[in-house]
């Protein structure tokens, strides 16, 4: 409709031809069409009128009512088409980058309230202060702002819509939409298992009845009601608790969305700008998702009955039915969010830490300590959130725990040869068991040992990340399960001489070619990104990932050495004189930024702590 009210308004057609229909002429009663097309656009731009359509600003200065087709975001002004025709042709403005109207109202309220001129001096912002996070145009910077720090605004806001930012706070609002759907859809299931149980006690109860004497008929009412009353008390709780974390879910796929439709449409300031409301709304989120730890309503609930014994054969001394408790079990949710460090602060200030130059990078000594054992090979290991240290020692088939200081917690026997551990979540970590080709979980806790995937091959190195578990997995390469046990996909590559894996927080899967003295990067469907055969590394072993995609490989030479992010830079960070000797296994902890590198014979294990 809007495209026949265009044809109407331009009179570009044949003479004597309809604007609408190429070749209608008089004798086809062309003034007849005319007219009609022309009552029906004006219908049309009634009707968008009526419904509040953006109409064109330009026009409406001139007391004209035409329907937006366009939106300026260097002049905020909507545009009918003809203006924006003209605003194209214009020297000063056809640089100027320019949204369709639909598509500028799809974006976010937030967004759409952030003007990118100066409401004080109506100037175009040109600066950012770092120290009042937010933007200023030249006079502010002058006059408010003349003892703060400021940055260019294009360059603060330059590539923002592909910058980390933009991804870790996406990553957080995934993870946190994950984790309340796992609460909903644990809580709905509790629920339902509840609902059942709650049947099967009382078909019980009335089949006991009919074995006893009529002298019990009240009582046997008195305890339906009981079960009754308890489980409904309990659903409501739990029907208010799943309310809750459905509004949470929905805000959470609003924001996802909100963010979709800004890096489609929205400017980079509006981006830029509206990033901070977002992280506030995260902060809250995971703040929330830390609390409900302590919080009684994430426990699984379960209605039991007790039946008396005494109800089988001394009528007159029963009193009751039985009785009815509430049971709760620990949640089996993981509710930690692993890109939560990185969310933390996404917009540019004076605090920020980010490793530019792995030449940076230097490591001091924590704590070494020796496990004490005659016969020792370590093929793994893990520094677990609140700082213990896991090892595995393929000699013993265990699983040893250390402290900080290198002081012995415990031993875990394993009852076959284990090769390398990751940890999950909530005291769970995953450990892959070569020979068995088997995938288990153990919880630390309770020394749970659970098998969570069968693998048609031998697993040797294995990681966790974004909720999924990384296998380097015999002749197949690599596979990608769920941390459920379910297949997602499979890495194919020439996998003989790679026995160790890492993924970055961004999705990137790092992993040795020991033989070919190379490190590959590649992504999930096994792109190579980036491969780094530098003098600097001999046979690869074990190898992790660091902040912002740094790598460090640990090789039978004695040595560790750094690799940048994009496989551009690399440096040898640790060497013989540091006391490795053919380290094997090494890992990095990004909450607590040490290093944790192990010798595989000798049992010899070094805690370093990374500083940039």
């Amino acid at each position: 409709m809007q495209d026949i009210g265009i044809a109407i308004q331009r009179p570009t057609h044949v003479k004597g031809e309809c604007p609408v229909i190429p070749g209608l002429r008089k004798k086809n009663n062309l003034a007849r069409h005319f007219r009609l097309f022309r009552r029906l656009y004006e219908y049309h731009l009634l009707g968008q009128m009526a419904t509040g359509e953006p109409l064109c600003d330009v026009c409406q200065l001139q007391n004209f009512s035409k329907p937006a087709a366009s939106w300026c975001s260097e002049c905020e002004e909507a545009f009918c088409i003809e203006c924006d025709d003209r605003h194209s042709r214009r020297k000063l403005t056809n640089n100027h980058k320019k949204i369709s109207i639909r598509d500028y109202q799809k974006l976010p309220q937030s967004a759409l309230e952030i003007k990118h001129h100066c409401s004080v001096h109506e100037e175009k912002y040109e600066y950012y202060c770092t120290n009042h996070v937010s933007p200023c145009c030249v006079k502010c910077a002058k006059e408010a702002h003349k003892k703060c720090e400021i940055d260019s605004l294009r360059d603060a806001v330059q590539n923002i819509k592909t910058s980390s930012s933009v991804t870790n706070i996406e990553q957080n609002l995934f993870e946190i939409q994950s984790i309340f759907e796992k609460i909903r859809d644990e809580k709905r299931s509790n629920l339902k298992h509840m609902d059942e149980k709650t049947k099967t006690y009382q078909k019980e109860i009335p089949d006991l009845r009919k074995q006893i004497n009529c002298h019990l008929d009240s009582l046997e009412l008195e305890m339906i009601k009981n079960i009754r009353d308890k489980q409904q008390e309990v659903k409501t709780k739990a029907e208010g608790f799943i309310s809750i974390i459905d509004s949470k879910v929905k805000n959470v796929e609003k924001a996802i969305n909100n963010i979709d439709q800004m890096k489609s449409h929205a400017t980079d300031l509006q981006i830029f700008l509206s990033l901070r409301e977002i992280e506030k709304d995260v902060e809250r989120e995971l703040s929330y998702i830390k609390e409900l730890k302590t919080n009684p309503e994430l426990k699984t609930v379960d209605v039991q009955l007790q039946v008396s014994n005494c109800l089988k054969s001394l009528q007159k001394d029963v009193k009751v039915w039985g009785e009815i408790s509430i049971k709760t079990f620990d949640s089996t949710v993981c509710t930690e969010v692993t890109t939560e460090k990185q969310a933390q602060m996404i917009l540019p200030c004076k605090s920020r830490k980010y490793v530019s130059d792995i030449h940076s990078i230097t490591l001091k000594k924590n704590t070494s300590f020796k496990v004490q054992s005659e016969n020792c090979k370590l093929a793994g290991c893990e520094i677990v959130p609140d700082g213990d240290i896991l090892l595995v020692n393929q000699s013993y088939n265990i699983i040893l725990m250390y402290n900080q200081s290198g002081g012995r917690i415990k031993e875990f026997k394993m009852p076959w040869k284990p090769y390398d551990i990751t940890y999950i979540c909530n005291d769970i970590v995953a450990i892959s068991f070569i020979a068995e080709k088997k995938v288990c979980t153990f919880n630390t806790k309770n020394e749970q040992l659970d098998i969570l995937y069968a693998s048609p091959e031998k697993v040797f190195g294995i990681a966790y990340k974004h909720d999924k578990l990384f296998l380097r997995c015999g002749n197949i390469g690599i596979r990608i399960i769920t941390v459920s046990g379910t297949l997602i996909s499979d890495i194919k590559f020439d996998s003989h001489s790679t026995l160790y894996l890492c993924v970055g927080n961004s999705g990137q899967i790092y992993y040795p070619k020991s033989q070919e003295r190379r490190v590959n990067c590649c992504d999930r469907q096994g792109n190579i990104q980036w491969t780094v055969a530098a003098y600097l590394l001999s046979e690869v072993r074990g190898i992790t990932c660091g902040l912002n995609g740094i790598v460090f490989a640990a090789d039978n030479a004695g040595g560790v050495t750094v690799i940048s992010a994009d496989g551009q830079q690399s440096k040898r960070i640790l060497d013989k004189s540091s006391g490795l000797r053919d380290p094997y296994c090494i890992h990095f902890s990004d909450k607590r930024n040490q290093l944790l590198v192990c010798n595989q014979v000798d049992g010899q294990a070094f805690l370093y702590d990374v500083h940039y």
